[in-house]
């Protein structure tokens, strides 16, 4: 059964992910509340000139403050997140941001009446090196202390939810991609490459990946919001597409024109323990939310190129 979704609040709104969400929502009709902090150091570029868009000191419902003039929301989508860059790990950040933060928004989205909480995990939770799809049931161990984190945010948050009698479904994006994007991600920088004509190296390019473009991401916050069935339910937001690295480089040579010269593959050795294959299962996402991806890799690498050669000298 479909909700309709009026007042939403988005944590991590100024976020890579967060960018295409806020468009999604306002483009949908929705009033979007984005939750800013100090903590999470996030630039508000991405989206500071967004109509229907009301900024939220996200330090205030960390401290426990009553925040006046709040509506009742019809969903939180939380995106905010530590550690998807691998230049910050610190441990402590970790806890505080993807597993207390998470906690705290709950009670407050509790207090508040929240209709429908949407937490984010990562496919980084699942245990890794197999050759199979992964599937919402399958094994939990995460190789990592982010996906470690990611893991223990989606346990923890589903139990205090429930307690609570707040709705609440969790999203495991893939290798997610598209406009708004850092340049320290691969396809980023692989688009720079291209339009500033500059040698790139890279791996021998076999790992197996599964890309999502972004805007199909922010389509499943949507669907996942607007439903109030399922709650406590756990889901891929995946393409279930394989590809391999070096794939997805001829590809984007491919459609671009760009010289596949410029792409040194086996210069960098894989770093140790380095899971090979990470491919997800979305049928369950699509039977229950009626998701599916609606983006070819093709037509959304070229949708990402043409954004990054107007808009690459904004990234921060």
């Amino acid at each position: 059964m479909e909700d309709m979704v009026k007042n939403v609040l988005i944590s991590g709104a100024a976020g890579f992910v967060g960018a295409s969400v806020v468009r999604k929502f306002i483009g949908e009709g929705c009033n979007v509340f984005a939750l800013a902090s100090g903590l999470l150091g996030e630039p508000l570029w991405r989206i500071h000139n967004l109509e229907n868009l009301t900024i939220i000191e996200l330090d205030e419902i960390i401290a426990g403050n009553e925040i006046e003039g709040l509506p009742r929301f019809d969903a939180c989508v939380h995106l905010a997140a530590y550690g998807v860059d691998y230049r910050r790990q610190d441990s402590c950040d970790l806890i505080d941001v993807n597993i207390k933060l998470t906690l705290k928004l709950i009670e407050f989205c509790a207090l508040n009446g929240t209709k429908r909480f949407i937490n984010t995990g990562s496919c980084a939770e699942y245990a890794g090196n197999g050759t199979c799809k992964l599937r919402e049931c399958d094994t939990i161990g995460p190789e990592n202390l982010y996906g470690a984190s990611k893991a223990s945010s989606t346990m923890m948050g589903n139990l205090l939810a429930a307690k609570l009698g707040l709705n609440l479904v969790t999203l495991r994006p893939f290798g997610i991609y598209g406009e708004f994007e850092g340049l320290h991600r691969l396809i980023p920088r692989i688009m720079k490459a291209c339009i500033n004509n500059e040698p790139m190296d890279l791996t021998p390019g076999a790992q197996i990946r599964d890309y999502l473009y972004v805007r199909d991401l922010a389509d499943a916050f949507f669907k996942a919001a607007s439903n109030n069935r399922y709650p406590y339910e756990i889901y891929n937001v995946c393409s279930s597409e394989p590809v391999s690295v070096k794939q997805v480089v001829n590809r984007f040579c491919s459609i671009s024109g760009c010289d596949t010269g410029l792409f040194n593959f086996g210069k960098f050795d894989y770093r140790p323990n380095y899971i090979m294959y990470i491919v997800g299962d979305n049928s369950k996402i699509r039977k229950h939310l009626n998701w599916q991806p609606a983006t070819s890799l093709e037509a959304g690498l070229a949708n990402t190129l043409d954004w990054y050669q107007t808009h690459i000298g904004e990234i921060i």
